[in-house]
C-alpha cells in the first residue's frame, strides 16, 4: 500500500516539472545553505584546534600580577622596577629562580615584551621586541629557516633571531615570499645598541594563549634586554606542564616560591587545555548560529513547497473527489500529499548536500583551510529539510483529506 502511495506521488510531481522544480529550487538553496555553514564552522574549529595541539595542550602562559600590597612603580620600556609596581612582574633574576624551582614546569622561559625603537638600512621600522631564554624556540612552534635561535649562553650579547618577514606586519603563518625578508647578520639599531641578527625562522599559526604573535617578533637574550632597559621587568612566563599536572598546581607552587622569596606579586595561570575548551564552546555556538542563519532560507523554501502543495491540491480536487467517492479514506488521502512533500524534500536535500559540500571545499580552497565532510552537517541538513517537507507539507495534506467529495467533483 505505502509503495503504491510513494510511486503515485513521485508521478504526480513528475508529471508537474515546472511546478517541482520551481518547489525544488528553494528546498536545495535552503538546505545547501543550512549544509554549507555548518561544515564551514567546522572547518574553522577544527583548524583552530590542530594549532594548539601543534604547540602541545600542556603550553600553559603565567602571568606575574602585582599582589595587594604592591606599590606603584615607575618602569622603562621593557617593564617596571622591581615588583612591577601596579603592572605587576619581577626582575629576571628572581623570574629565571621561579623556572629553575617549580617543579610542575619541565620547560619554560621567561618573557619580556616591548616595542621599541629600530633603526634598519638608515630608516625607522616598526618591531616587537622579545627577550627570553632558548626554550622560546619549542614554546613558541617556530622553525629556522636560517642561522640560529638565541641561545642561554648568549648572555647579555647583542643578538636577534627573528621571522624573515618581522618587518612586514605579518599576522600568522604565510607562504608568501617577504618583501624585503631579514637577513642573518645584518645589524638593527635598536636604542643606542647596535643589535646582529644571528637567525631567522618561519613562524607557525597563531596561539592566543602566548599572548605575542611570533611572526612580528624579534627575540633577543634575556639578559640584553637591560641595553634598551634599565629596569626590565618579567610579566610573562611560557612553559610546558610535567605529565598529569594541572595549571592548579603551577600556580600553587608559583604562589609558594614567590611568598618564600619574599615577593609580594602573584601569579595567574591559563592553559592551553582551558582555552581550547573555551574556544570549543564557543565554536559551537558560532556553528550552531550559521546553522540558524542558514535555516531561514531553509524555511523559506519550505514555505514555498507549501504553497505549490495548496494550489496542487485547489487543482486536483475533482480527482481527490474522486477517490473519496469510490471508497478512499482521508488518512491515505492525507498520505498522498504528505509523501509528495517529503519526496520533494527529501530529494532537495539530497542536492542542498552536494551544494553544500561544494560550497565549503571551495571555502576551504580561497582560505587555505583544509577540508573535511562534516557528519553532523550532513546529517542537520537532510534532517532538517525531511522536517520541512513534513511541516510545511502536514496542512496541505490534511486540508485535501477534510474536502468534501460531492463540492470537490463539481469543482472545475
Amino acid at each position: 500500500m505505502l509503495g503504491q502511495i510513494i510511486r503515485e506521488a513521485a508521478g504526480n510531481l513528475l508529471a508537474a516539472k515546472q511546478r517541482t522544480i520551481l518547489a525544488l529550487i528553494g528546498i536545495v538553496i535552503g538546505a545547501g545553505s543550512v549544509i554549507a555553514m555548518i561544515n564551514v564552522g567546522q572547518m574553522v574549529q577544527q583548524q583552530a584546534l590542530l594549532q594548539f595541539q601543534a604547540l602541545g595542550p600542556d603550553l600553559v602562559n603565567i602571568t606575574i600580577e602585582a599582589g595587594f600590597s604592591a606599590r606603584s612603580g615607575a618602569g622603562g620600556g621593557f617593564g617596571g622596577g622591581r615588583g612591577g609596581g601596579q603592572q605587576g612582574g619581577v626582575p629576571p633574576d628572581v623570574a629565571l629562580d621561579l623556572i629553575r624551582t617549580v617543579p610542575a614546569l619541565v620547560s619554560a622561559s621567561p618573557v619580556i615584551t616591548a616595542s621599541a625603537s629600530i633603526v634598519r638600512d638608515g630608516r625607522p621600522v616598526y618591531g616587537q621586541m622579545m627577550a627570553g631564554t632558548a626554550a622560546l624556540l619549542d614554546l613558541t612552534g617556530v622553525t629556522m629557516t636560517d642561522g640560529r635561535f638565541v641561545s642561554d649562553i648568549d648572555g647579555s650579547e647583542p643578538f636577534i633571531a627573528g621571522s624573515r618577514g618581522a618587518f612586514e606586519q605579518t599576522f600568522g603563518e604565510s607562504d608568501a615570499e617577504p618583501k624585503d625578508p631579514l637577513r642573518v647578520g645584518e645589524a638593527l639599531r635598536v636604542g643606542g645598541s647596535l643589535f646582529t641578527v644571528v637567525g631567522t625562522f618561519k613562524a607557525g599559526g597563531y596561539n592566543p594563549l602566548l599572548g605575542f604573535q611570533p611572526s612580528n617578533a624579534l627575540f633577543i637574550p634575556l639578559n640584553a634586554a637591560r641595553r634598551v632597559s634599565d629596569k626590565p621587568s618579567v610579566r610573562q612566563i611560557i612553559g610546558r606542564m610535567g605529565a598529569g599536572i594541572r595549571p592548579a598546581d603551577v600556580e600553587r607552587q608559583m604562589g609558594e616560591r614567590l611568598a618564600l622569596l619574599g615577593r609580594t606579586e602573584r601569579a595567574s595561570v591559563r592553559s592551553a587545555e582551558e582555552l581550547m575548551e573555551t574556544m570549543q564552546q564557543q565554536m559551537r555556538l558560532f556553528t550552531l548560529l550559521l546553522g540558524a542563519v542558514g535555516s531561514i532560507s531553509l524555511v523559506v523554501g519550505g514555505v514555498g513547497v507549501m504553497n505549490i502543495m495548496l494550489v496542487s491540491v485547489m487543482e486536483r480536487r475533482r480527482e481527490i473527489g474522486l477517490r473519496l467517492a469510490i471508497g478512499a479514506r482521508p488518512r491515505e488521502i492525507t498520505w498522498l500529499f504528505l509523501i509528495e512533500s517529503i519526496l520533494l524534500s527529501a530529494v532537495g536535500g539530497a542536492l542542498g548536500l552536494i551544494l553544500g559540500l561544494g560550497a565549503s571545499y571551495i571555502f576551504g580552497s580561497l582560505t587555505s583551510t583544509p577540508f573535511f565532510p562534516s557528519q553532523l552537517a550532513a546529517l542537520v541538513g537532510v534532517l532538517v529539510s525531511a522536517s520541512v517537507g513534513v511541516f510545511f507539507g502536514y496542512y496541505p495534506a490534511r486540508r485535501a483529506s477534510r474536502l468534501d467529495p460531492i463540492e470537490a467533483l463539481r469543482a472545475e
